[in-house]
């Protein structure tokens, strides 16, 4: 289909020997961004937490912060890029803007908490294999932005456990939606391997780019070990 699909995700080390305290004695942990290549499974590093002003930033202020070509990772004009987010990571108008703008588009799990108006139903193969699971495909505009959105809802063959996901995307099958969304728990199994068996656990350098320049290392041995 011509696609890039990334997972992102935010993660932490402790803090360096020599990182300042804040007014109360408290280091702060180290944050950086990452995306995970859904395809080759290879590991890049995005941007390392603000040093300053927000030494707990939130993932989506990193995203926000960041140049749109950046976030498409060098893909080709014309060709859709998807992120697979967890629900933290989700701001709607941010996300129409960057599909609008840039063919930047969104999946993630739709909150417990968040009210969506069913506006129209797409419609789909329900005979087809790919398909499986599926019991819904929606169009829904939330009601704290008037942007549309698509919901789709799957059961779990295994589980019975119904899921919701929500995306800015309207023609992906949809058990590739949920098949995506499995798959961004890879970029979790990633970072396990970082810290349980490359031991990285802790900053090792105070300056912004020596941290980023750390967790660029990090990144090259993951995608060599490969």
């Amino acid at each position: 289909m011509g696609l890039r699909c990334f997972a992102g995700d935010g993660h932490h080390h402790a803090a360096a020997a020599h990182d300042p305290r804040d007014e109360k004695g408290r280091k702060h942990p180290t944050g950086h961004l990452f995306l995970f290549d859904l395809r080759p499974h290879l590991l890049s590093h995005f941007t390392v937490g603000d040093q300053d002003a927000h030494l707990k930033e939130h993932n989506m202020r990193w995203l926000k912060r960041m140049d749109l070509n950046a976030l498409r990772l060098g893909a080709p004009k014309g060709r859709k890029v998807i992120v697979v987010r967890d629900r933290a990571c989700i701001d709607f108008h941010q996300w129409h803007c960057w599909k609008d703008t840039g063919g930047l588009y969104f999946i993630s799990r739709e909150k417990d908490n968040m009210v969506l108006k069913v506006c129209g139903e797409n419609h789909w193969a329900h005979a087809d294999a790919l398909n499986a699971g599926v019991v819904a495909d929606k169009l829904c505009i939330p009601t704290i932005a008037g942007v549309l959105v698509r919901r789709v809802r799957f059961v779990r063959p295994d589980t019975g456990k119904a899921i919701s996901f929500i995306t800015s995307e309207f023609k992906l099958p949809l058990g590739l939606i949920a098949e995506l969304c499995r798959r961004r728990w890879d970029i979790e199994k990633a970072f396990d391997e970082l810290k349980n068996k490359l031991g990285e656990k802790k900053a090792c350098a105070t300056s912004e780019t020596a941290k980023t320049m750390q967790a660029q290392f990090m990144c090259i041995t993951h995608n060599l070990l490969l």
